[in-house]
This record gives structure tokens, sequence and C-alpha cells, in this order.
């Protein structure tokens, strides 16, 4: 089954709590898609042998240009844990892609939260 964390704003009384450990737990799972980045990094670093596509190549170019920062946009579905991912392979370090994951994370569901008790 697939498990949005919103469900569980959306499912528990909403408190203080649940605001806060939504979020670290988010950045927790975010940081296992560091690990498994930088895991495929030592991967393709041994198995390479075709270049890489121009496109590939302008997105990571991109990316370098940010660097940590760009872990800010891992709260957007769909994109924001392969970024994490994407932040391991090219081994940016772990403690600053951490703390930009735990703001963009954090403000995320600071949002919805106050959405939800606005609505409800």
């Amino acid at each position: 089954f697939f498990f949005q964390a919103e469900d569980g704003i959306r499912d528990v009384a909403v408190t203080g709590v649940q605001t806060c450990a939504l979020p670290i737990c988010n950045t927790l799972g975010g940081m296992i898609s560091w690990w498994m980045g930088l895991g495929a990094h030592h991967v393709v670093h041994h198995l390479r042998g075709k270049p890489t596509p121009t496109y590939q190549a302008r997105a990571l170019t991109w990316l370098q240009q940010l660097g940590p920062k760009a872990c800010l946009l891992s709260w957007l579905p769909g994109v924001g844990d392969p970024l994490c991912a994407v932040a391991g392979y090219l081994r940016w370090p772990a403690l600053p892609c951490m703390a930009y994951m735990a703001v963009g994370k954090g403000l995320r569901y600071v949002a919805m939260t106050s959405l939800l008790l606005w609505v409800f």
C-alpha cells in the first residue's frame, strides 16, 4: 500500500507533536535515499562505459550549481525522493543536505497542518 505522510496529518488529531514528528521521519527517509544514491555512485563509477546523454549532463550541471540547497525541493511529490538520491549520487555533504531536507519538508507540514486546521 502506498502511504502518503499527509494521510498521517489527516487521519490523526493534529497536534504539535505530529507536526514535528512527520517531517523528522520524512527527512530520515530522504537520508535513506541519499545513502542509496551514494551507493549508486560507487556502482556506476565502476561500471561506467557509455557517456552521459546531453539532457542528463545539463540537469546534473544545473544541480551541481545549486548544491545541497536543491534539497529544499525534497518536499515536492514525485520529485523529492529522487532528488535526495541524486544528492547522494553527486556526493554532496550529508549534513547540509539533511538540514535543507528538514527545512523543506518541515515547511510543507506546517503549511499543510495550518491549511487543514483552517479548513476543518
